[in-house]
């Protein structure tokens, strides 16, 4: 099971092979396609 919350804010560790690794909330990294996410800059 992945953890992530619904509108909050997560940093991209690496892109491979253009998908996104992101450490979930269960402190685990997964990749994950670009198209699920939108992207905003601080």
């Amino acid at each position: 099971m992945v953890a992530m919350k619904y509108g909050k804010i997560y940093t991209v560790i690496s892109v491979e092979k253009g998908w996104y690794r992101i450490m979930t909330e269960i402190s685990e990294d997964y990749l994950f396609p670009p198209e699920a996410f939108e992207i905003v800059m601080d």
